[in-house]
């Protein structure tokens, strides 16, 4: 038969066991928590710091907004059901300036660049436009698209005077009546 202090060391060796067991899960468990943490954390600081003005430059790249379209209103017919006024609906062009090129910002560079890029959109277009207007309609020059454009500057990057611009938040129409490739490509 064992006596007492036999099953007494038994039970303490038992539960030495399981506190080291208990303390190597715990520890394990830590040591688990901290190396997800310091990725996490590693991988923040690369996105911020390695990729951030990649990502930066795309959200500047890229708007949205919301741009109401106005409704066909439909026909108006006199009480002879002659038409009084009809309404046909076209594919028409818009462009919005972004905020940045309105012509706030005092930089000169700044204002370079906004004219660059908007120069190549209207080169861009004048080329969409030659290749896949229908030949009976006229076609526009890059000069003519960037006017209609209403930019800070004209097409030869002289300022304009900024009271003769429309409001900045107006789209400006570059061409009504576009056909189904010239939608189709823009």
């Amino acid at each position: 038969m064992q006596n007492s202090s036999d099953l007494d060391d038994q039970t303490e060796k038992r539960e030495g066991k399981l506190r080291r067991h208990f303390s190597f899960r715990i520890n394990i468990f830590f040591f688990v928590t901290f190396v997800m943490f310091s990725t996490l954390i590693i991988k923040l600081a690369y996105v911020q710091f390695v990729e951030g003005p990649t990502i930066l430059a795309n959200t500047n790249n890229t708007t949205e907004g919301t741009n109401f379209i106005t409704p066909v209103r439909g026909n108006i017919y006199d009480k002879n059901e002659a038409p009084i006024a009809t309404s046909r609906s076209t594919q028409t062009l818009f462009f919005e300036m972004p905020p940045k090129d309105t012509g706030e910002s005092d930089s000169k560079v700044a204002h370079e660049v906004a004219h660059k890029k908007n120069l190549k959109i209207a080169q861009t277009l004048e080329y969409i436009f030659s290749k896949y207007s229908s030949p009976s309609t006229s076609k526009l020059t890059a000069e003519q698209i960037y006017n209609s454009m209403d930019t800070y500057t004209d097409y030869f990057g002289v300022e304009r005077n900024t009271g003769q611009m429309q409001r900045i938040f107006w789209p400006r129409r570059i061409k009504s009546g576009l056909n189904n490739q010239e939608i189709a490509y823009i």
